[in-house]
C-alpha cells in the first residue's frame, strides 16, 4: 500500500486542504499519516479538527512515498522551521514526490529544490515562489515532478487526485 505523510499546522490549517485530499487518497488505497508540530487535536480555520498522533520529530520519509504539505494561516509558523526542511531535503534525497497546497508550496520553495520549477501557490504568496527561484504558473494544479503543487482550497479535490495518479 502507498503511504502519505500529511503535515499540518496544529492551529489554524486549512480545513479543506487536508480533508479533500485525505479522502481522495483514502479511496483510493492510499494510507495517510498526519503529523505536526504537536500531538493532539488540531483546529482548522474553518472549524474542523483532526487528532494528531505523531510530530514531525517521527517523521521518517522512509516510511512514506509521498510528503504531503497543507496550507491555511497556521503553515506561516513552518517558514524557517529547520525541522520540517530537513524532512523536505530528505524526501527529495529518497526520490519522494514532494506535494503542497495553499501557502505551503513556499515551504517547497524555501527549500532551495524549486529553481526553475514550474509550480503554483496561493495567488497572494506567488511573488515569496519568485523570490526562491521557482517559476509560478497561477494553474490550478501544477505537476513537475518531484513537485505536485496547488493553489487553495477550490483545487484541493483536484490536488488529491492529481496526487493519487502520480502515486499509482
Amino acid at each position: 500500500m502507498k503511504r502519505v505523510a500529511a503535515v499540518i499546522a496544529f492551529d489554524k490549517f486549512r480545513d479543506e486542504e487536508l480533508f479533500d485530499p485525505c479522502h481522495v487518497l483514502i479511496q483510493g488505497g492510499v494510507g495517510v499519516d498526519v503529523f505536526s508540530s504537536q500531538t493532539g487535536v488540531a483546529m482548522g480555520k474553518m472549524g474542523g479538527s483532526w487528532q494528531v498522533d505523531k510530530t514531525l520529530s517521527d517523521l521518517d520519509m522512509s516510511d512514506y512515498d509521498a510528503l504531503f504539505l497543507v496550507g491555511g494561516p497556521g503553515g506561516y509558523t513552518y517558514i524557517g522551521d529547520a525541522r520540517l526542511q530537513s524532512i523536505i531535503h530528505d524526501a527529495f534525497d529518497k526520490g519522494k514526490l514532494l506535494t503542497a497546497i495553499c501557502m505551503a508550496p513556499q515551504l517547497l520553495a524555501e527549500s532551495g529544490l524549486m529553481k526553475g520549477v514550474k509550480s503554483t501557490i496561493f495567488p497572494g504568496d506567488s511573488d515569496v515562489l519568485v523570490k526562491w527561484g521557482a517559476i509560478y504558473t497561477a494553474a490550478p494544479v501544477e505537476v513537475s515532478l518531484p513537485f505536485i503543487t496547488a493553489d487553495g482550497p477550490r483545487s484541493a479535490s483536484l490536488f488529491g487526485q492529481t496526487l493519487l495518479e502520480h502515486l499509482r
